[in-house]
């Protein structure tokens, strides 16, 4: 025997489970639970893939921006130590490709009685709609100082 109960004809029939369902009806249950477990935990594990993903793309461009406004300190700072009477005040642009989707601003003064300008660097863009800003700052000097010279 296989341990079921017998009906009035005779025959063997499946036991019963909670709420009336036969064994065969309760695995199927446990199915749909699991498919339905299943499928949150992959919706979640997708979503940090994405996130790790999106992360991981702004923290490249941060990286060029980082890169893209050295670079243009650079050049200022060439351009403009140990220097007097050059040109100040704002100029902005964008970079030449393959980072034409960075801009940049700068802005340049003269500072202490006209003894340093103070350069500053701003690379800007675009990163899921959002703008995002990474600003460089450097003082030059305009002129050498007397010691130096000798």
């Amino acid at each position: 025997m296989d341990g079921g109960l017998i009906n009035r004809s005779g025959k063997s029939r499946r036991p019963r489970r909670a709420f009336g369902g036969t064994a065969w009806g309760f695995v199927l249950m446990e199915v749909l639970v699991s498919v339905a477990i299943l499928s949150v935990g992959i919706t979640v594990l997708l979503q940090s893939i994405i996130s790790s993903l999106d992360a991981n793309r702004l923290t490249q461009e941060y990286t060029r921006a980082i890169f893209l406004a050295e670079s243009k300190m650079w050049d200022l700072e060439h351009q403009y130590a140990f220097k007097e009477d050059m040109d100040t005040g704002d100029s902005y642009g964008d970079f030449d490709p393959p980072f034409h989707d960075f801009g940049w601003r700068t802005e340049i003064e003269a500072m202490d009685e006209e003894v340093e300008y103070s350069l500053r660097v701003k690379v800007t863009w675009v990163h899921r709609s959002i703008e995002q800003e990474y600003a460089l700052e450097s003082l030059v000097p305009m002129r050498r100082k007397e010691e130096d010279l000798k």
